[in-house]
């Protein structure tokens, strides 16, 4: 009733209009959030409020769906909402801040992979585009 998805999608068009610039933005915005709130909810609230503005300024769907995957796969990985990061911590025995030191090389190469993945679009978009044309 209130229009809250064309009036965000409004408020992020309005803000830049370079869609690598737009999807660092997302991506440091799914970090966050992929911090405190569990993968699946960010995947059902966030996808229909960012995918429309990133379509309107030309960025695939298949790539930015690679990417949000990505971030929000690593969302899952960190603390303080991170399940994965628990559950390897009780299978392990060990405790978390242990599992946070060694697994800051990991978050940093996922980290790399999206900014790559963001500027050299065609990484992701090869094979799909060989088979669909």
């Amino acid at each position: 009733m209130e229009k809250v998805p064309t009036v965000l999608g409004g408020v992020l068009l309005n803000l830049t209009d370079n869609p690598q610039i737009m999807m660092i933005m997302i991506i440091l915005f799914l970090t966050v959030t992929g911090m405190v709130i569990d993968s699946n909810v960010n995947i059902l609230l966030f996808t229909p409020l960012i995918l429309p503005v990133l379509t309107e300024m030309g960025v695939d769907p298949v790539h930015f769906g690679i990417i949000m995957m990505t971030i929000v796969t690593m969302g899952c990985m960190t603390p303080p909402v991170g399940t994965a990061c628990y559950s390897v911590c009780d299978i392990m025995g060990c405790p978390i801040s242990e599992y946070v030191k060694y697994s800051i090389p990991f978050f940093a190469a996922v980290i790399g992979l999206d900014i790559v993945m963001v500027f050299i679009p065609d990484v992701i978009l090869f094979l799909p585009n060989l088979i669909y044309g």
